[in-house]
């Protein structure tokens, strides 16, 4: 992978509140690694954490950068994707804490040519993996048809 510093804002087509990842850290051409840092204000924020699932999204969203990433380096707007579903996942605590840097690290493992994927999605909290799952995505050509 190599190292960028690049805001997520500029990858995905999520926008606040519903943007729940930061910045796109290390790209390749099958994976990518995300942070972010949950605020106390977020949309999702209980007691000062949010729900463990919301891991999921943050997962989701880094898919969605890693595709950002691509075609704008393609010379195209980043495009729509959908999440489908997800496997294996995995929960290690009940929530996440409010200002603690998140670390999500996504890895392409099948890809047809129709635009569905499926990646394998981690999220890290000081270097401990805290959510795993594969997750399962869809990018049309063309969003219109």
């Amino acid at each position: 992978m190599i190292k960028v510093n690049i805001d997520a804002g500029e990858l995905i087509p999520h926008k606040p509140p519903m943007q729940f990842i930061e910045v796109l850290t290390k790209v390749s051409d099958s994976g990518a690694e995300t942070t972010s840092r949950i605020p106390a204000d977020h949309i999702m924020v209980d007691h000062n954490a949010v729900p463990i699932y919301a891991a999921i999204e943050f997962m989701a969203q880094s898919i969605a950068a890693w595709s950002g990433y691509h075609d704008q380096q393609q010379g195209l707007k980043p495009g729509v994707g959908f999440l489908l579903g997800t496997r294996k996942l995995s929960f290690i605590q009940s929530t996440l804490p409010i200002n603690t840097e998140l670390v999500v690290r996504v890895e392409r493992e099948l890809e047809a040519e129709n635009g569905l994927s499926s990646f394998n999605g981690q999220l890290f909290i000081d270097g401990a993996e805290i959510a795993s799952a594969r997750l399962n995505v869809f990018k049309p050509k063309n969003i219109e048809s």
